[in-house]
């Protein structure tokens, strides 16, 4: 079954971060290790879709990301077809740089004219997340840090009410004078940042 997220998102700079952290009261950060996948000539990215194995602390999941047909006043909705591996499970595919070839996100491939074994690994991400819960959703700060080194800090709200949010989301910005910036997702900032160590090396 898919669920529908609904998300606002703004990349931050170390000092935005930090200032968001003291100004609302977040959870326990805790660590999320993300795996991208995507077909050699990126038919996932052409189709605005994402697959990725995600592990925390003691389970895995495997998540095919597809554009949702609605619209709010968000830039980022999105449909999830997420199946739950065991941790084991999931080394043994990341051992051979596959995704699991059953489940829903792995048949949901099948729309847009593509198998399961075309996927290979194209990027990764060690993510530190904090979540504030709010009337209007869940703030989450995410500290991502890559293989090279690199690393970069993001703000999500992310909501099932999008026009409250909405607001909610644009004052935050403003009384934090934090430009609006282009969005860049995740799975693209981690290809970027494994391909730039790919070129170096």
């Amino acid at each position: 079954m898919a669920t529908l997220e609904v998300e606002f998102k703004n990349l931050l700079t170390v000092t935005e971060y930090d200032e968001l952290r003291q100004a609302y009261s977040f959870g326990q950060p805790f660590l999320q290790q993300n795996y991208y996948f995507d077909t050699p000539n990126r038919l996932l990215q052409q189709a605005h879709c994402g697959m990725r194995i995600r592990l925390f602390v003691d389970y895995a999941e495997q998540t095919l990301k597809v554009p949702a047909p609605i619209s709010t006043p968000a830039k980022h909705q999105l449909y999830e077809l997420t199946d739950r591996l065991t941790l084991k499970q999931a080394a043994k595919l990341l051992d051979q740089h596959q995704i699991l070839m059953t489940g829903q996100s792995a048949k949901a491939l099948t729309n847009y004219q593509i198998s399961p074994n075309q996927l290979k690994l194209i990027g990764q991400g060690t993510t530190k997340r904090q979540i504030a819960k709010l009337p209007v959703g869940d703030l989450t700060l995410d500290r991502t840090y890559y293989p090279n080194d690199a690393q970069d800090f993001e703000l999500e709200l992310e909501t099932t009410d999008p026009t409250q949010a909405g607001t909610f989301y644009q004052t935050l910005l403003q009384q934090h004078q934090i430009p609006q910036r282009p969005r860049v997702n995740k799975v693209a900032r981690a290809v970027q940042e494994f391909e730039h160590d790919f070129k170096r090396n």
